[in-house]
């Protein structure tokens, strides 16, 4: 596996981690970089299912409002035909260094996926990913949709899933390593 797909992996597991404890003014599990290994965060994770398409700023009222829901499970899975949804997970660094991660969705049938970084400093940025876009175009040429990270402090996590599939969402969190995951 490539440094890039592992530190991918372990930042998507770190930000499912965070969403989960954030539903319902709970305050988010923190997903603490220095100590994620190379398992699912889906326990981290705060998800919300759309009734109707919603911008990011929609998604963040509905995260205050207390309408995201915690996940309980490591693998979020919701079923053939489940309308889009946000996944919000919170990551920190509490090292002195920045650390590489790769956050992936281990999931490889996936048309679109938006994933907005929320910066404590406003630094705010976005990524897209999945099937939509040529492989050539992907930021880790992988099959299943992934990014590095290497963040020094990172806030929010927020994930748009824009077309569900039957397949479940095992988000993942690791350091980066070399190789290409295939």
């Amino acid at each position: 596996m490539s440094r890039r797909w592992t530190a991918f992996w372990l930042l998507l597991m770190l930000v499912l981690q965070v969403v989960a404890g954030n539903a319902r003014g709970a305050e988010p599990r923190t997903v603490d970089l220095g100590e994620v290994g190379d398992a699912p965060i889906g326990r981290s994770l705060f998800w919300l299912q759309e009734k109707r398409p919603m911008t990011l700023e929609e998604a963040r009222e509905a995260f205050e409002a207390g309408q995201f829901r915690p996940s309980r499970r490591s693998v979020l899975d919701f079923g053939i035909g489940a309308p889009p949804v946000w996944l919000l997970f919170d990551v920190h660094n509490g090292e002195a260094d920045s650390l590489q991660r790769l956050l992936a969705l281990k999931v490889s049938w996936i048309d679109r996926v938006e994933v907005h970084f929320l910066s404590p400093s406003g630094n705010d940025s976005l990524v897209r990913l999945g099937d939509a876009y040529p492989f050539e175009q992907r930021p880790v040429k992988s099959r299943y949709p992934g990014f590095l990270t290497t963040p020094l402090e990172i806030g929010l996590f927020l994930l748009h899933k824009a077309r569900a599939t039957k397949h479940s969402l095992p988000a993942m969190e690791s350091e980066a390593k070399a190789g290409s995951p295939r």
